[in-house]
C-alpha cells in the first residue's frame, strides 16, 4: 500500500505524483488510492495500478555430475550431448522467457543457439526439459559452453556451463620410402644398416594430440602361420608431432618377407592405419643338406668296403645329396670339391643361382681324378641371404 499525505483545500487535485520504486516488492504490486475531504469523508479506491517488479536474474542448475564428461576428447557426438541435463529456474516471479547456449571456441565467441523460445506458453519458474547440443556447430578444439537465461523482465544472466573437447580430425603419418626400392627386395642375414635410419613423421592437427604410435609386422612364421604383431613406439605421448628414427627392431622380424605398417591414434580415439610401407626380407637360417649315402661308414669296414680302396666302388658313381633351405630366401649356389691329402679343394658347380627351397642331385666321382692317399669330398652351398656352409661328406 502506497500512502502519501497532502494538505490542501481545493475542489480537485490534478498534479502528478511519484511512486517510489524502492517501496515496491519483488512480484506483483497493486496500487490503491485513499483520499478524504475536510469533512473527513474518506474514499478507498480499488487498485488503480498493477506494477510487476522482478529484479532477480534467472539461473540454471547443471545436473551432470560426471565431470569426466567435460575433460575427455570426442571424435563423434556422445549420447549425453543429445540430452543435456541442465535445468533453468527463475525466482523473480516474471518467469523464464528464453535461454540459449553460447559456444566459445578456443577462447573466441563462435555461435549462440536458442534453447527456449520467447513464448508465453513457456512461461514458468522452472524448466526441466533436457535439450541437445549441435555437434556440427562445435569447433575442433576446446568449446566452452556458456548458458544465458532471460526472464520476462529482461533480467539476463550468463554463466559458464561446461566444456566439450572436440577432435574429429584423424592424425597423420609420413614415411618417405619407395616400397619397391632395391633394399626392400634384397635378402639379409643380419640387420641392414639402412634399417636404423628409416624415419617416420607423425602429426595431429585436431587439438587432442597424439596418444599411441605403433608399427606392425606382417609375415608368415616358419610353421606357416600368418601373424600380424603390433609394437608400441609411444604410449600416452600427448604431443602434436613426433619423429621416430630406426624404429623397426630386427629381432622382432620373422624369417621371410616382413611387411611393415604403422598406426597412430590421438586422445579422441581417431585411429589411422597405414597400408604396407615397405618390406624387410630376413633369413638368418643357414641352408642344410641330407647325405643320402650317409649309411656308409667310410672309416670302418662295412658292406665289403674297406677304409682303403684299390678299385672304383659302385657307390662312387651315384653320390646322392639333398640340399634344403628353411629360412625363406631359398637355395642359390651349390658346389662340390675334392681335397686330396689336405690340398685346397677344386670346386665344381652343381647348380648356380637357383631359387628353390629343396634340391636333390646325384653326381659321379671319377676314380681317375682321385690321387693316392686321402681324398676328402666336400660340398659348399649358400642361399639368397648369403648364409653359407661348407661341409665334408666323406673321405
Amino acid at each position: 500500500l502506497l500512502t502519501e499525505n497532502y494538505t490542501f483545500s481545493l475542489p480537485d487535485y490534478r498534479a502528478n505524483w511519484a511512486l517510489s520504486w524502492n517501496v515496491l516488492t519483488n512480484g506483483v504490486n497493486e496500487v490503491i488510492l485513499s483520499y478524504n475531504d475536510n469533512a473527513q469523508n474518506r474514499v478507498i479506491s480499488r487498485h488503480v495500478l498493477m506494477i510487476q517488479k522482478d529484479i532477480i536474474s534467472p539461473n540454471f542448475i547443471n545436473n551432470m555430475l560426471d565431470t569426466s564428461l567435460f575433460t575427455r576428447w570426442y571424435r563423434v557426438s556422445a549420447d549425453w550431448m543429445a540430452s543435456v541435463n541442465i535445468d533453468f529456474m527463475d525466482g523473480g516471479k516474471s518467469h523464464i522467457a528464453s535461454a540459449q547456449y553460447i559456444i566459445s571456441w578456443n577462447g573466441l565467441p563462435a555461435s549462440a543457439n536458442g534453447i527456449i523460445t520467447r513464448s508465453i506458453s513457456n512461461a514458468t519458474d522452472n524448466m526441466a526439459t533436457d535439450w541437445p547440443i549441435s555437434w556440427e556447430k562445435l569447433g575442433s578444439g576446446t568449446n566452452d559452453i556458456y548458458i544465458e537465461v532471460s526472464d520476462w523482465a529482461d533480467n539476463v544472466s550468463r554463466n559458464y556451463g561446461f566444456r566439450i573437447r572436440k577432435d574429429d580430425k584423424p592424425p597423420s603419418y609420413n614415411c618417405q620410402e619407395t616400397p619397391n626400392a632395391q633394399k626392400f627386395t634384397t635378402w639379409y642375414n643380419v640387420t641392414p644398416s639402412w634399417l636404423g635410419s628409416i624415419t617416420f613423421n607423425f602429426s595431429d592437427t585436431g587439438s587432442s594430440d597424439i596418444d599411441v604410435i605403433e608399427y606392425g609386422v606382417y609375415g608368415i612364421s616358419t610353421n606357416g602361420q600368418v601373424t600380424f604383431s603390433w609394437y608400441a613406439l609411444t604410449n600416452q605421448l600427448n604431443q602434436s608431432a613426433y619423429t621416430s628414427v630406426g624404429a623397426v627392431d630386427w629381432d622382432k622380424l620373422l624369417w621371410g618377407t616382413c611387411d611393415i605398417y604403422v598406426r597412430i591414434s590421438d586422445n579422441a580415439s581417431n585411429l589411422v592405419t597405414s597400408p604396407k610401407l615397405f618390406s624387410v626380407k630376413k633369413d638368418d637360417i643357414p641352408p642344410s643338406f641330407v647325405n643320402l649315402v650317409s649309411s656308409i661308414n667310410f672309416s670302418l669296414p662295412s658292406r665289403n668296403i674297406t677304409p682303403w680302396l684299390r678299385a672304383t666302388p659302385n657307390w662312387l658313381a651315384n653320390v646322392d645329396i639333398q640340399f634344403y633351405d628353411t629360412g625363406s630366401s631359398n637355395l642359390k649356389d651349390i658346389y662340390y670339391g675334392v681335397s686330396s691329402n689336405g690340398s685346397t679343394p677344386a670346386w665344381t658347380a652343381v647348380t648356380i643361382n637357383t631359387t628353390v627351397s629343396s634340391f636333390t642331385k646325384q653326381w659321379s666321382l671319377y676314380w681317375n681324378t682321385l690321387v693316392c692317399g686321402t681324398n676328402d669330398e666336400l660340398v659348399a652351398f649358400n642361399d639368397h641371404a648369403n648364409n653359407q656352409k661348407t661341409i665334408p661328406l666323406f673321405s
